[in-house]
């Protein structure tokens, strides 16, 4: 009998290893996204990410999602079409109004920056209105996006650029080379 109930205990141990690791296995093949093949690709989908900013400074988890989605295809993608597509999305015109939000939260989405780290040679900045309400000076790269229990989320509005244009490569370059990217 106690032969039988540890014989039981131990399949039913062996069971449940198999099923963590095989669960592990398709979650990890899962997590893996195609590279993006050329530049455009790559484009076309930041113009297709939610617009934020001035109107809508919210979003929801399915928005987020889509955000990672293109994180995650960019992580697993040559830099230099990388950096191509950035500058191609940056350049369309359809994107006047967010194209320059969407790219500067898709960037903190990628990337997890050291708190105590900041771009230099930057001649211009975002402006965010709740953040000056409350009296917080925005010196942290990752701002304005937030990650709790596994969830992004937006710390303040942002209201506005000011300053030299925005350069999404340069900031990718400097991503690239101070941050880590996100593991997903």
């Amino acid at each position: 009998m106690k032969k039988m109930l540890l014989i039981v205990s131990c399949c039913a141990i062996a069971v449940v290893i198999l099923w963590f690791v095989s669960n592990s296995v398709i979650q990890s093949q899962s997590s893996k996204a195609l590279p993006y093949e050329d530049s455009s690709q790559m484009t076309f989908d930041i113009n297709n990410l939610p617009a934020i900013g001035i109107d809508k400074a919210k979003l929801d988890q399915r928005d987020w999602e889509k955000f990672i989605s293109v994180s995650k295809r960019m992580k697993s993608t040559d830099p230099a079409i990388v950096e191509s597509g950035i500058e191609l999305a940056s350049k369309n015109t359809k994107l006047v109004r967010f194209g320059g939000i969407k790219m500067m939260i898709l960037l903190r989405v990628c990337f997890k920056c050291p708190s105590n780290e900041w771009q230099t040679n930057v001649y211009g900045g975002w402006v965010s209105f709740s953040a000056q309400s409350a009296g917080r000076r925005i010196q942290d790269m990752n701002w304005p996006v937030g990650k709790a229990f596994g969830c992004f989320y937006l710390i303040d509005t942002i209201d506005g650029y000011t300053g030299q244009p925005y350069d999404p490569v340069a900031e990718y370059r400097w991503m690239k080379s101070h941050c880590e990217w996100r593991k997903f």
